[in-house]
């Protein structure tokens, strides 16, 4: 008689939040690495996006349920936690929540999964609170808060906004028990108990987490597995040679820091060999720089082609490119646009691998800040130390671990 085959097993992915091709890429990475006699569903908020990322059809796709209206936070009263911006995903109008959660239970019905692996899926992580699912999370950072009472607040140094957090926290819980009552279900007491997750995937370096020292939070916080990469889209591009500093820009239109940044490009073009990626760039804008001798690219470049040789980079402050040049050595100045943005910048200017800018700022300043940085043998030193530290945890081992960590789990402890 031949031995039984092994049981297959089912994962869903779920993403919610973000608009950007890193929360898509996070899940294929990871889903890729599981083994084939793996179902995999993948429940997203942005189909096409994943798709452009993932064609594997393999890889069952699924629409993710979505907050009716979203209600986006002014600079007058900014978030001060996780449970600030979850208001702005719908979380503040517990009857738009209740259905979601019905429609989160609906795909976990369908589907049947041993596990539900959250990618900035909060509302997923909430609907499978109590049920017959392992609830995974995975993130880079920001999109796996540490599982504390209150939620941590972005500024931990500052004593209102801890107040603040704690006051936020309490109007989110009711209305998670509000809605929660609405599906039959009992209140809860903690609202960490959401986020408190059977395992964590925590796809980043200590260097460049969000909530890092996370010891200072949580008594026994997730290890570290290690950033996924990147992807590797767009056009091919090049240095034009010499011995001028080598300056890579990564910007977005109507972000802020991007007008005195592409003055500061303006200004340093004459003494520096500068490639500028801005989708969406004006016709303005591109004509200018171009003729200071500015490589323009109305899109995304192939980074790994340059990043060898580029002595500074300018972003916004996005972890999934700011990780990128990390594990190249690359120095950074982080020009943020929201708070998530802001959190990396911190860590970067933490860890001394670069510098950053909030608030209002000109051109000059920003040209003066990359002089600076150009400059100062320390930051290059911390930057190249940095690079050779993590420079042997390669992204295709991290994803690897995450999903040996996911069968462990279902395998583990569902006979």
């Amino acid at each position: 008689m031949s031995p039984a085959r092994p049981a297959r097993r089912r994962i869903l992915f779920a993403w919610e939040l973000g608009a950007n091709y890193g929360h898509a890429a996070q899940i294929d990475q990871v889903a890729e690495a599981l083994p084939g006699n793996v179902d995999i569903y993948v429940a997203a908020s942005d189909l096409a996006a994943f798709r452009a990322i993932a064609p594997n059809p393999d890889l069952r796709l699924l629409p993710a349920p979505r907050a009716s209206v979203r209600r986006p936070t002014t600079g007058d009263t900014p978030a001060v936690n996780l449970s600030g911006l979850l208001a702005t995903e719908g979380w503040d109008d517990p009857v738009d929540l209740a259905t979601r959660i019905e429609a989160w239970r609906t795909i976990f019905r369908l589907t049947r999964p041993d596990a539900i692996v959250c990618q900035a899926a909060p509302t997923a992580m909430l609907a499978a609170l109590g049920g017959p699912s392992f609830r995974v999370t995975l993130g880079a950072g920001y999109d796996v808060p540490p599982s504390t009472d209150p939620l941590p607040a972005f500024d931990r140094e500052d004593e209102t906004a801890k107040t603040a957090a704690i006051a936020a926290d309490a109007v989110m819980l009711e209305n998670i028990n509000y809605a929660r009552a609405r599906v039959g279900e009992a209140p809860l007491a903690r609202l960490s108990e959401v986020f408190d997750a059977d395992l964590t995937l925590l796809m980043t370096w200590e260097v460049a987490d969000h909530f890092a020292p996370r010891s200072e939070l949580e008594p026994h916080p997730p290890p570290y597995l290690g950033a996924l990469a990147t992807t590797q889209t767009g056009a091919r591009a090049s240095w034009r040679g010499g011995t001028a500093p080598k300056i890579f820009a990564y910007l977005r239109p109507g972000m802020p820091g991007t007008a005195a940044a592409l003055g500061a490009l303006d200004a340093l073009a004459s003494s520096a060999d500068i490639i500028l990626a801005i989708p969406g760039v004006s016709a303005t804008d591109l004509q200018r720089l171009q003729a200071r001798g500015v490589q323009v690219y109305d899109g995304p470049v192939r980074l790994k082609e340059i990043l060898a040789k580029c002595d500074l980079a300018i972003t916004h402050g996005s972890n999934g490119l700011g990780t990128l040049l990390l594990s190249h050595g690359v120095p950074q100045i982080c020009l943020p646009g929201h708070i998530e943005q802001t959190l990396f910048t911190k860590a970067i200017a933490r860890s001394g691998a670069g510098l950053g800018l909030g608030g209002q700022y000109t051109s000059a300043t920003v040209a003066k800040l990359c002089q600076k940085c150009l400059q100062s043998k320390r930051i290059k030193q911390k930057a190249a130390e940095i690079s050779a530290e993590i420079g042997a945890k390669t992204p295709s081992r991290a994803a690897k671990r995450a999903a040996e960590s996911i069968l462990e789990l279902v395998n583990a402890k569902r006979p």
